[in-house]
């Protein structure tokens, strides 16, 4: 006896079949995989962001060998060579970005004929996302 629609006959019989939990799975199986996503976008990213740092900290390292062999020429052509703030363009590195390679001098104690080379370099030129390197050397006046 149907009544009021209860026990409505179907294809199927008469079970009934949560039509909601399907939706609710679908949903879940969706969020489940959006956050796999995500995670791998954000491992792809620190993976990029240690390969530059990697990279940065590499040219750096030459920038500040380059700044000791600068200095050490300098003082070779000009005993009263004090240091200067050596800047590259990304043009002049064959890059994307400039550096800045910071020569200071400093007289060697009981040795007047010898100077501390100190040098700091950093690469990129940039004030926050950037790698710094220092070397320092003892070189001698030439005469």
């Amino acid at each position: 006896m149907n009544v009021a629609g209860k026990n409505r006959p179907t294809l199927l019989g008469n079970a009934r079949r949560p039509r909601g939990a399907v939706l609710v799975v679908a949903i879940a199986c969706l969020v489940i995989v959006s956050a796999l996503l995500v995670s791998a976008v954000k491992l792809v990213a620190l993976g990029r962001k240690a390969t530059d740092v990697h990279s940065w900290r590499i040219q750096a390292g030459w920038l500040a060998e380059s700044g000791l062999e600068r200095a050490a020429a300098r003082l070779a052509a000009d005993a009263a060579y004090a240091g200067e703030t050596w800047t590259l363009s990304a043009e002049q590195l064959g890059g994307r970005s400039g550096a800045t390679v910071e020569i200071t001098l400093e007289s060697v104690a009981d040795r007047p004929d010898q100077r501390l080379v100190r040098v700091q370099a950093n690469y990129p030129d940039h004030p926050h996302h950037r790698v710094q390197e220092n070397r320092q050397a003892v070189v001698p006046l030439l005469e």
